[in-house]
């Protein structure tokens, strides 16, 4: 069977020697030639055996020495270029590059310390700067709690994230895990750029509008039924709901009479069978007790209709709200939404808070129960 080839980026001393590392064990054991890195302790209860036993593991230790070697940039092999094994050569780099020594020990410990999220850079790749210098930690056999990780995690965020973070210290009802506050994150940091993407497109959208409105020639004379009106750009174009001159369909008060009849009877239908209707806002729209909003930064879902709930048990519990309001829960349950496309969905463990007044989805919650989230 042909042996399957992978590429990997050399170790030059200046990239991350832990993930190199890792790689090339890896590489190693896909090969076949784990053994050529293991220590004469971890060997030393191996039998003699024969001849070819031992001709075989003397190639599989030459395969691996070169396959070491291959995998170095020039100077880190002019460093290692006097060993003559595997093992050897994977020793002293683990020396150099992963010392235990207590200066380097104490720098790794102040670094994931003292690491602090910069205002206006990306979140993902100042995670990514994180979790290496916690994996760097781990490297020297320095062991960190998991909630330890997520409380240093939360200290190095901006002040722009603190309603995140009080969220997340204060909303927990037994720990909190690193896990939870990446996810937390990335979903707020989405949030965030899925918004300055429709501001954006929003924007482009009405300046294109401008550009095509046709523009007034000089001498041109107006209609009859616009003699006596103010020069108005709008008054030239016609609504597309009535199909009549001088207004858009936003103005039209046919449209909206039609518009309010149609929602009466929705809300009518929706009373009747009980059933939540799922109007999913951004929280810079308007908000109301019937709406549901998706939030990154609330820990779970929670509402103040309890005639949503169904399946409903008693609970214990309070949150802290952005206004460093506490507010008890009493219940849990689950509300049954009907989204947009007339598909119907239950939403599990949702509070009912009685003194909130918006209705949250947590976009953390649905992402640790593996809900893709994509917004459009």
């Amino acid at each position: 069977m042909a042996t399957a080839r992978f590429d990997m980026e050399k170790f030059t001393g200046k990239n991350d020697f832990g993930l190199w590392r890792i790689k090339m064990r890896a590489i190693l054991i896909q090969q076949g030639l784990a053994d050529a890195i293991k220590t004469d302790a971890e060997l030393k209860n191996r039998e003699a055996g024969d001849e070819r036993s031992i001709a075989k593991r003397q190639e599989i230790m030459e395969k691996a020495h070169s396959a070491i070697i291959l995998s170095l940039g020039d100077r880190v092999l002019r460093e290692v270029s006097k060993e003559t094994s595997a093992a050897s050569i994977w020793a002293k780099l683990e020396g150099i590059y992963m010392t235990k020594s207590l200066a380097n020990r104490l720098y790794m410990k102040q670094k994931v310390y003292s690491y602090k999220f910069v205002e206006g850079r990306g979140v993902v790749e100042q995670l990514e700067e994180f979790n290496k210098s916690l994996d760097d930690l781990e490297n020297i056999d320095v062991q960190i709690e998991d909630e330890d990780k997520a409380i240093m995690l939360l200290n190095a965020l901006p002040k722009s994230y603190e309603h995140l973070k009080d969220a997340m210290l204060f909303g927990r009802e037994n720990t909190i895990s690193f896990d939870e506050v990446q996810s937390a994150l990335k979903a707020k940091e989405f949030q965030r750029s899925n918004c300055k993407f429709t501001d954006a497109s929003a924007e482009s959208l009405s300046l294109s509008a401008d550009d095509k409105a046709p523009s007034k020639k000089k001498g041109s004379k107006k209609p009859k039924w616009q003699k006596g009106k103010k020069d108005d750009p709008r008054e030239t174009r016609s609504c597309h709901w009535c199909k009549k001159p001088g207004h858009l369909k936003k103005d039209c008060y046919a449209f909206k009479r039609k518009q309010a009849e149609e929602n009466k009877a929705q809300d009518t239908a929706d009373l009747t069978e009980h059933i939540v209707e799922a109007e999913i806002l951004n929280v810079t729209e308007n908000q109301t007790l019937n709406s549901w909003i998706m939030d990154s930064g609330c820990s779970f879902h929670m509402t103040s209709n309890k005639g949503w709930l169904m399946n409903l048990e008693k609970s214990e519990g309070s949150v802290l709200l952005g206004n460093d309001h506490i507010c008890h829960v009493e219940a849990v349950g689950s509300v049954r939404l009907r989204m947009h496309d007339g598909s119907m969905k239950i939403l599990s463990d949702v509070r009912y808070i009685p003194d909130i007044k918006r209705n949250l989805i947590s976009l953390g919650l649905l992402e640790r129960k593996g809900v893709h989230l994509c917004f459009c």
